[in-house]
């Protein structure tokens, strides 16, 4: 269920996407936290994908960007819309085959590549919201679940080994790390795609008790707003090396469940 000021937003939104040309847009989509119907005020982002029927020439661009700064100003929840702007034909494919596209970060419109990846598309196939548009159903998409073990796979082999212990100090990074490596894990052995703070409350069931006090970490900086709440560990640099070794517990964990079916 869509929370009712984050109605208002998109119902803004869509409302002044008519101040475009009526040839430009196809749909607004929703996929994420919205999607999974795991929205949190002080933690999740507004995940959409408009689908334009055109590319857009550069007064048009001006008018898209002036509207997300119209509703980053005036919308609690105007910055932290986080979408792209995608043609038909490109619905489904990853950035490797795509060329620069409009994409919106934290209320900002931008030109280039944004994180689209197969558990994007899976997401938005099985548990997307259409905000306006054609149904869902009648999308281009294709996303097969061996397609997110890709994805999944190459964040373990990957992405996450190449962090360096200076990345993972700050309270948001390490957040990033725990969640996500939980995350990854969970999804893997459930087979669909779960919540972050799920995922954090789920791994604790899965992994090793030597975990448990990482994971209490991850919820205590995922609900911790105010930074009130003291750490589990004794400093960041302490914390950071257990969040290095848990990734490679995670990758280890992962192993098993990549073959390709």
């Amino acid at each position: 269920m869509v929370p009712e000021q984050v109605e208002s937003l998109l119902t803004e939104y869509t409302e002044k996407l008519n101040n475009l040309p009526s040839d430009v847009i196809k749909g607004v989509y929703l996929y994420g936290s919205l999607a999974l119907d795991a929205f949190e005020e002080e933690n999740s982002d507004i995940d959409f994908i408009t689908i334009i029927n055109r590319p857009l020439v550069e007064e048009e661009e001006e008018k898209l960007q002036q509207l997300h700064v119209a509703l980053k100003n005036d919308y609690p929840f105007g910055n932290v819309m986080d979408g792209v702007y995608m043609l038909d034909s490109q619905i489904g494919k990853y950035n490797e085959e795509l060329e620069a596209y409009l994409y919106c970060e934290e209320g900002e419109l931008k030109r280039g590549h944004w994180d689209i990846n197969a558990i994007t598309w899976w997401v938005l196939e099985h548990h997307g919201i259409k905000v306006i548009g054609p149904d869902v159903s009648e999308l281009p998409l294709e996303t097969s679940w061996n397609d997110v073990k890709k994805t999944l796979r190459y964040n373990t082999e990957h992405y996450w080994p190449n962090k360096k212990l200076i990345q993972l100090l700050n309270d948001d990074d390490a957040l990033f790390a725990i969640e996500t490596n939980a995350r990854i894990l969970c999804t893997l052995e459930q087979e669909s795609v779960i919540p972050k703070t799920e995922a954090l409350q789920v791994a604790k069931q899965k992994v090793g008790r030597e975990w448990g006090q990482l994971l209490d970490e991850g919820m205590l900086l995922r609900t911790n707003h105010e930074n009130s709440a003291t750490s589990h560990y004794s400093s960041p640099l302490m914390r950071a090396q257990v969040i290095m070794n848990f990734m490679e517990y995670i990758r280890q964990e992962c192993r098993p469940y990549y073959q390709i079916t």
